[in-house]
Parts: structure tokens; C-alpha cells; sequence
């Protein structure tokens, strides 16, 4: 597995799919006004910023918002698979340099080296079957799809590719798609799920309710 860090803020450092450094000038935090959707009609906490994370995972709310409480909206990427080349763009919202927060993935195989034009591929406003990432043992070619990431405030990662990745009767859809003018990122991208978060300990997590917009695609 290959880990290619982008100039947003070179994020995270987990186990799996992220190296970090710190770009020196980092984002703006976004300040847009709230989306519908969120706040106290579904018992929520309130959005505020325009790039965010929110989702009931075992039944408790947990949000995060850029600028808000270290959590910064970014971009990350990966390549998986000895005899395949899968690719993985994120979309991030996490702190630095106390790493926590969540993400949510895109993975696609291409016969060769992506292209700009093959990681706009990547993305589209459509719903996606769950994947699994061509590192997993058994699945030496993976199986494209979406998925979700989670860092816990124990430092613990969780994904929808990891320990027995059933996803039986989640959902994922994009339902935002659209450019980015910051110069952090090329598109902005706004996703809603439900799923399964393993850790690869036999441990599951269930997410309902879950949204994301961030930045996106970074190439």
C-alpha cells in the first residue's frame, strides 16, 4: 500500500492508509451558514460550519465541524493491492496533531497509473455499494465502492472494510458534487450513509444517520 499526501494539511497518521505533515498554511476554517437537516427537529447537535461530520454511532450523537474544536476539513490518498492498482480518495475531518475525527472513501481499480481525469471518475452523485480495500486478506483484488472511517478518541480506527466488513442493508450516496474554489482541494463533496464500523478486533460499531460534506479530490 502506497499513501499519497496531498497539500490540504497532509492529514492524518492511523494505521492503515495515513503518513502526516503539517502543510504550513492551513485552511480557512468554513463558516457558511447551517444545512438543513441537522439541530433539534431530529435531536442533533446544531451545524454551523459548511464542511462537517455527523452521525449516531451506538445510538449517541457525534459531530464535528471545521474550525470547530481543532477538526479540520481535508484530503487524503491511497494505493492498495500487489497486483491491482485501487485507488483511495477521503475526504477528512479530523484533528491535528491529536488524531480523532472520521472520513469517508472512495475506492476504484484502473489498469495503470490514475489520472486526474481517472480520480474525477471516482466521484459522482449517485449511490454506492459499500468496498473493500485490495489489502484485505482474501480480497487481493478488493471491491471498488464507498466507504466510512472512524478514529475514535481512543486513537482507534474504525472502517467499514475492516474485521468481517458486512455491510448487509447499509446505504452510501453522494448527494453533493461540485467545485471548489479555496485552492484546498478541487470539488467539495456531501455524502449520507448508514453502515457497520469494525475495528478488526471482532469489535462492531453501528452508525446510523450519517452525513458528511467536505472537501474533496485532491490530485
Amino acid at each position: 500500500m502506497r499513501t499519497k499526501l496531498f497539500p490540504v494539511l497532509l492529514l492524518i497518521a492511523t494505521s492503515t492508509i495515513f503518513n502526516s505533515c503539517k502543510k504550513e498554511s492551513e485552511p480557512e476554517p468554513a463558516t457558511a451558514a447551517a444545512p438543513s437537516g441537522g439541530g433539534s427537529s431530529s435531536g442533533a447537535p446544531s451545524i454551523t460550519s459548511s464542511f462537517y461530520f455527523q452521525a449516531k454511532i451506538d445510538g449517541a450523537w457525534v459531530t464535528y465541524q471545521d474550525g470547530i474544536g481543532g477538526f479540520t476539513s481535508g484530503t487524503a490518498g491511497s494505493n492498495y493491492g500487489s497486483t491491482v492498482n485501487q485507488e483511495e480518495q477521503s475526504a477528512l475531518m479530523v484533528t491535528y496533531p491529536t488524531y480523532s475525527g472520521a472520513y469517508f472513501f472512495i475506492l476504484k481499480t484502473f489498469p495503470g497509473t490514475a489520472s486526474g481525469s481517472d480520480y474525477e471518475s471516482m466521484f459522482s452523485v449517485r449511490t454506492y455499494t459499500y468496498g473493500i480495500n485490495a489489502d484485505t486478506p482474501g480480497y487481493p483484488s478488493g471491491v471498488d465502492g464507498a466507504g466510512i472511517g472512524f478514529i475514535d478518541a481512543a486513537g482507534v480506527e474504525w472502517r467499514t472494510d475492516f474485521g468481517t466488513h458486512d455491510q448487509a442493508g447499509s446505504t452510501f450516496s453522494i448527494t453533493e458534487h461540485i467545485a471548489n474554489t479555496d485552492g484546498y482541494s478541487h470539488r467539495i463533496s456531501k455524502a449520507a450513509f448508514s453502515c457497520k464500523l469494525y475495528d478488526g478486533n471482532g469489535n462492531v460499531k453501528t452508525l446510523t444517520n450519517g452525513i458528511f460534506r467536505g472537501r474533496s479530490l485532491l490530485y
